[in-house]
């Protein structure tokens, strides 16, 4: 499978700020969990609170699509494709 086809494919399996969240990592590679988050915060057009967010994250990490690097207020996250 091809990675357009594989980032197409992904219109199904995650969510609109998901989506959100995987564009800002694609174009920038790895960052900061906290800076992650206000630059979700600051696009996504509804209210992004810390909880979602961290469950956003983990869905990612399920499927793959990245990987947490670190842990607490030190935590990274990188995109894998």
């Amino acid at each position: 499978m091809t990675v357009k086809k594989a980032i197409a494919a992904l219109d199904f399996l995650i969510n609109n700020k998901q989506k959100i969240i995987f564009n800002i990592l694609k174009e920038k590679k790895k960052m900061d969990s906290g800076d992650l988050y206000r630059e979700a915060k600051r696009i996504s057009k509804q209210n992004l609170i810390p909880r979602t967010y961290r469950n956003h994250m983990k869905k990612l990490q399920e499927l793959e699509l990245v990987k947490e690097i670190g842990f607490g207020r030190w935590k990274k996250y990188e995109i894998v494709i």
